[in-house]
């Protein structure tokens, strides 16, 4: 214990000697344990582009079916045997062609007993138009009565009246005959066969026997519903001429796209939208026309119809990648002159072949920060990695 007393001693009289020194040291480590100031914050490394300008019309996207411009049940118009078909299912039919024919004997029996009443009609008239003829030299002579003239000449009308019922009832007969022969009323695809040889079937009803069915495929119908906020807004425009409508001599077109295609490659022409909207949907229903020439879209099938939504104009494109959300609204972020980052509140519309139309917000000529925009700060430094003119556009 003596020992280690002894030994602070000679410590503290050392420090006492070197007391000027010692307190220097201190101040200089003191003076180094110092943080130095901070420097400038790294630039960040960011991939810009500049917005894509573009001529484009906007449209507005339903879900149609495809039907037939004409469906006709085809109904035999009098009843018998069938007694042949002279068509292949599902084949393509002309106005006019013999698809069936029911045994004809008993309506050509019938046309022969017409044909015989007419022919006793036009004897009774011609004896009767003699008889008058000798009745009105008689007359002259006062060699009848006035009242057997009379007879005469009625005889003579009524008989003639006879022969127009005659040849009436020959018409009808041979009518009867000729729808023996059934036949396509109009151009189409054939349907099944719903009644074969040797069968009975009835007809000139609207409960006779249907017998096939012809639809046509060229032109052919897509009907879809427009709901009442986009009917309204639709109205609006056409009224202030931002769309084609009736009464502008201009066409509305309409796109189709099938399930298993790209894009809209059939186009057609609106041909009409209803007079009134549904109560329960609220909707209303339009149909569009395609000429379908080569009678590849068939009916029942569901399709993708697309109409105008806009004129065409020059539109503003950015990806959706370059777009953040602040609360409820949507912001970019662009280069300055400097090279910083500024935010610019933006107003979207809808996509267009993958990219974003901007409504309001952007000229075009800004240079627009397309990725890494979740670490970008206002004002922050950047280093511009990549530039280029247009985005690739991924058609949809």
């Amino acid at each position: 214990m003596l020992g280690l007393a002894s030994a602070q001693k000679d410590v503290l009289n050392k420090l006492k000697t070197y007391g000027g020194i010692g307190a220097a040291l201190l101040l200089f480590c003191n003076a180094c344990k110092q943080e130095a100031p901070p420097g400038p914050p790294p630039e960040l490394v960011v991939t810009v582009a500049q917005p894509l300008k573009k001529s484009l019309m906007e449209w507005a996207e339903y879900t149609g079916r495809l039907d037939a411009a004409d469906d006709v049940s085809v109904r035999a118009r009098v009843s018998g045997y069938l007694e042949s078909v002279h068509f292949e299912e599902g084949e393509y039919v002309k106005e006019g062609t013999l698809l069936f024919t029911i045994d004809q004997r008993p309506f050509k029996a019938e046309v022969n007993k017409a044909k015989a009443s007419l022919a006793q009609a036009e004897a009774s008239l011609s004896l009767a138009i003699a008889n008058l003829e000798r009745a009105q030299m008689l007359i002259l002579e006062n060699a009848i009565s006035r009242q057997d003239f009379d007879l005469r000449q009625s005889e003579a009308e009524q008989a003639a009246a006879n022969v127009q019922a005659a040849e009436a009832e020959l018409e009808t007969r041979e009518l009867d005959l000729g729808f023996t022969k059934v036949k396509a009323p109009i151009n189409g695809i054939a349907g099944e066969r719903l009644a074969t040889k040797g069968n009975l079937i009835s007809g000139g009803s609207e409960l006779a026997t249907v017998l096939t069915t012809v639809v046509p495929h060229a032109p052919i119908y897509v009907y879809f519903e427009i709901d009442e906020a986009t009917i309204l807004s639709f109205v609006r425009r056409v009224m202030n001429g931002e769309l084609p409508g009736r009464g502008s001599g201009e066409e509305s077109p309409v796109e189709l796209q099938l399930s298993d295609e790209e894009g809209f490659p059939h186009k057609g022409t609106m041909d009409f939208v209803d007079n009134r909207l549904s109560e329960e949907s609220a909707t209303i229903t339009a149909r569009g026309k395609f000429a379908n020439e080569d009678r590849f879209l068939t009916p029942g099938l569901f399709a993708r119809v697309r109409i105008p939504a806009s004129r065409e104009y020059e539109a503003i494109l950015i990806p959706d990648s370059a777009v953040g959300s602040l609360q409820s609204k949507k912001y970019v972020w662009t280069v300055s002159e400097k090279n910083e980052a500024q935010r610019k509140i933006i107003e979207l519309g809808p996509l267009y072949e993958g990219l974003r139309i901007v409504r309001s917000g952007l000229t075009g000529n800004e240079t627009l920060i397309t990725k890494g925009i979740q670490m970008v700060r206002p004002n922050a430094p950047l280093s511009v990695e990549k530039s280029q003119v247009e985005f690739p556009v991924d058609k949809k």
